[in-house]
């Protein structure tokens, strides 16, 4: 039986202790003469002869959700939402209806680009993750308030992850003087993706215990790694084993960007692009369901003090580890599954100032499709190369959930350009825990170093 103190560990784990989703973002390419990887967020924006990226790597973070809504000061230290001293309507009133995090990671392994003629070329090959979960608001509302009717109906919880590699070819051409077009074609390779889904929950209350009848279904590719069975025919996820993985990538795919850049006249430009129009085809090979009881205890006073280091990695894999036990999922028929890209849009207009062409202002959008949290933003971008080696930038703007700023940079030290970016949402965070946003936000951090060619 799983104690309310693993459960609210591993609720704290989903949607408390926020990280990190990855890109470039147009501004960055925009806004900075010198960097020169800016056809990531728009194929048709490209600058120079040639380089070569030697190293690059992007994370990003979007959260419907912050950590303030699951911990409270009071009387001089800092207690969990589920606290007896905690009203049940301010915590409620903090969550949404569902709650939401995305975090992503892009690691560049190699890029190459090289101008013939009026078509520029570029190569690139990445590394890219993604982490989701969303857990609706009801749940919350149940192990805080209590039963309230004889069955409280539950469900709509979801976790999922995937790591892939991006084999991308671009090709940018200048139909004119003033428009640049592109596109890039992307070859995805699945090496491992999980989900679970959790549709079903009747729960209601016997005595000092929590009791759900529960349906739910599991995916997990087995390119790496397969889970054996115990004598009732039921996964045992304590112990994962590579008998009978498939040693082979866990699905293929395919996705396109496209872009255009024009100039009407002279230091105006205006960029729009749309990318990651395509998904991956997947094949797991562990699928599981399950149609049963799980029962636990109410939660108790839980202190912040006991969800920390050591002890919090060890509530949340004890509370994975039993839950998917508990649930006994049973083998299902391998599947194959396409699951699409969120996609992304953006544009913007760039206008360099005729009396100092190295100070230039304009404004970026952006829209991703991220399930269950679309995500929207818009920001004033004002960049300046105040020497011949050194590019800067800042941008302010609002986002689907406040105010959002960033600040970004272009170092030339001979040939190589380092480049540096972040972009994140107003707010404060957790004390001594940067990583946890105390609101919704947005996190984006990026850095590179290019060789021009």
């Amino acid at each position: 039986m799983m104690t309310g103190k693993k459960y609210f560990a591993l609720a704290a784990f989903l949607l408390g202790c926020l990280g990190i989703a990855g890109a470039q973002t147009l501004h960055e390419g925009l806004f900075l003469d010198g960097n020169q990887t800016g056809y990531r967020a728009n194929p048709a924006l490209v600058k120079g002869n040639g380089f070569l990226c030697i190293r690059s790597y992007a994370t990003d973070q979007l959260t419907n959700i912050g950590a303030s809504a699951f911990l409270y000061p009071q009387e001089g230290r800092v207690v969990t939402a589920l606290h007896s001293s905690v009203p049940a309507e301010t915590f409620l009133n903090n969550l949404k209806a569902e709650n939401s995090l995305v975090r992503n990671m892009t690691y560049n392994l190699f890029s190459y680009g090289n101008a013939r003629g009026k078509a520029f070329h570029t190569f690139e090959i990445n590394l890219r993750g993604m982490y989701g979960a969303s857990v609706p608001k009801s749940i919350f509302e149940l192990v805080k308030t209590g039963i309230k009717t004889s069955t409280y109906s539950l469900g709509n919880t979801h976790v999922e992850g995937n790591a892939y590699a991006e084999f991308a070819y671009g090709h940018t051409r200048k139909l004119s003087d003033k428009v640049t077009v592109g596109a890039r074609a992307k070859l995805l390779v699945g090496l491992v993706s999980a989900d679970y889904r959790l549709t079903r929950m009747d729960m209601t209350l016997n005595e000092n215990a929590y009791t759900a009848d529960v349906e739910s279904e599991m995916r997990v590719t087995n390119s790496l790694l397969s889970f054996p069975k115990d004598e009732d025919g039921n996964y045992v996820f304590r112990k994962p084993t590579t008998k009978g993985s498939r040693k082979l990538p866990g699905g293929y795919g395919a996705a396109f960007d496209l872009g255009i850049v024009v100039t009407p006249v002279k230091g105006l430009v205006l960029s729009a692009a749309v990318l990651d129009l395509g998904g991956i085809l997947w094949h797991y090979g562990n699928a599981g369901y399950s149609q049963g009881t799980a029962s636990f205890q109410g939660f108790g006073d839980v202190s912040f003090d006991q969800l920390n280091g050591a002890d919090l990695l060890e509530l949340i894999r004890d509370a994975g580890n039993d839950f998917l036990g508990t649930l006994k999922l049973k083998p299902a028929n391998r599947i194959n599954r396409f699951e699409a890209l969120p996609i992304r849009i953006n544009g913007g207009v760039r206008y360099a100032m005729p009396f100092h062409e190295r100070l230039a202002a304009g404004v970026t959008g952006q829209y991703t499709g991220f399930q269950n949290m679309p995500y929207w933003a818009g920001r004033f971008c004002l960049s300046e190369r105040p020497l011949d080696w050194l590019d800067i930038m800042g941008n302010v703007g609002a986002d689907s959930h406040g105010g959002v700023w960033g600040i970004a940079g272009t170092l030339r030290i001979a040939q190589c350009r380092i480049n540096m970016s972040m972009d994140r949402s107003f707010g404060r965070y957790l004390p001594g825990h940067r990583s946890i946003p105390l609101k919704a936000c947005y996190k984006v951090f990026s850095v590179g170093i290019t060789y021009e060619l």
